[in-house]
């Protein structure tokens, strides 16, 4: 008799419960985690020190909102307020110039080659995109009014970027925005040549656009 009371129970329990799932009881979604911005940023920031640019020629720690210079090897940045607005470590890394004299046109050949590697000192992410312009300054005696400034993408491919670019004997002048990009810098060997002291839209000392 006790089995049978006890199984009574359990099918009228079971029937309970159908009753509710069947109209339209209480049911729980879960919520999918939110994916991190800034780590989403950080991961696709390249670290520019493990492909290739193992030497660092010049490494400043920077305080957000103010204005700076570094000066690293034959390379000179601009700072602007605003650039950063957090605390960063500004690294500036460099590569034998000679290992993208396959990958750049015919006629021209590389002089310098370097990346950035910015990292928030606060968290220890890579920072990709800057706040503000940074102007990068280039000097060396085999740069001249035709040389060109090209961007090295995380797979390898060089593409050229004369969007503010200046260009005279003995330097070059571009505007940087961010360090997804490494860059190499060449001049002419005689086949090619630009016929002209400027391109893109900047004036001396101004921020054009583009890496």
């Amino acid at each position: 008799m006790r089995n049978f009371r006890g199984l009574t129970l359990i099918l009228f329990f079971a029937l309970v419960g159908l009753l509710i799932s069947a109209c339209g009881g209480t049911t729980t979604t879960r919520t999918p985690p939110k994916t991190s911005t800034t780590a989403t940023t950080a991961a696709a920031t390249p670290d520019w020190s493990m492909k290739g640019f193992s030497t660092v020629v010049g490494s400043m720690d920077l305080t957000q909102g103010q204005a700076s210079t570094v000066t690293a090897g034959p390379y000179t940045f601009q700072v602007p307020v605003g650039a950063f607005t957090v605390p960063v470590k500004f690294e500036v890394l460099s590569q034998n110039p000679a290992i993208w004299s396959g990958k750049v046109p015919t006629g021209v050949k590389p002089v310098l080659a370097f990346a950035l590697k910015v990292t928030n000192r606060n968290t220890g992410q890579l920072i990709g995109t800057f706040d503000n312009k940074i102007m990068m300054i280039a000097t060396d005696p085999a740069l001249t009014a035709q040389s060109m400034y090209y961007n090295i993408s995380p797979g390898g491919a060089v593409t050229a970027n004369t969007l503010g670019l200046q260009a005279k004997a003995g330097g070059l002048d571009h505007p940087i925005t961010g360090a997804i990009f490494a860059w190499v810098l060449t001049t002419p060997t005689g086949a090619a040549r630009i016929n002209t002291t400027t391109t893109g839209t900047s004036t001396s000392g101004g921020y054009g656009s583009g890496y």
